[in-house]
């Protein structure tokens, strides 16, 4: 061997580094807590995108508790009805989110 190490970047890694290059906090979003059919909730992000026990990418979204699975979001685009009303350039805290200040990847949780 050669000393080198080898870096390998798992496919969730990679879905969660696309995720958070195109969309950045506070992006408006359609998202879904069970089956992803039927009519959508619509929210914004909280946090980037993170990889949930190493397996499963993930979102948080303002006003929700827990973790929402990527393929349950999807971003709203400016051609999109709802993104022009909904749009906030940034998150602003809601009294329900206000009581975590941090996410759990910032507390060191998992």
């Amino acid at each position: 061997m050669s000393g080198k190490t080898a870096t390998y970047v798992t496919v969730p890694d990679a879905v969660v580094a696309a995720w958070n290059e195109r969309y950045p906090i506070g992006t408006p979003v359609h998202y879904w807590r069970g089956v992803r059919h039927g009519k959508p909730r619509t929210g914004a992000t909280r946090t980037a995108a993170q990889a949930l026990g190493g397996h499963t990418p993930v979102v948080w979204i303002a006003g929700t508790s827990g973790a929402i699975g990527l393929t349950h979001v999807q971003p709203l685009t400016p051609t999109d009805d709802d993104a022009e009303t909904f749009h906030r350039p940034e998150w602003t805290p809601t009294r329900e989110t206000r009581r975590s200040r941090t996410t759990p990847a910032q507390t060191g949780l998992w």
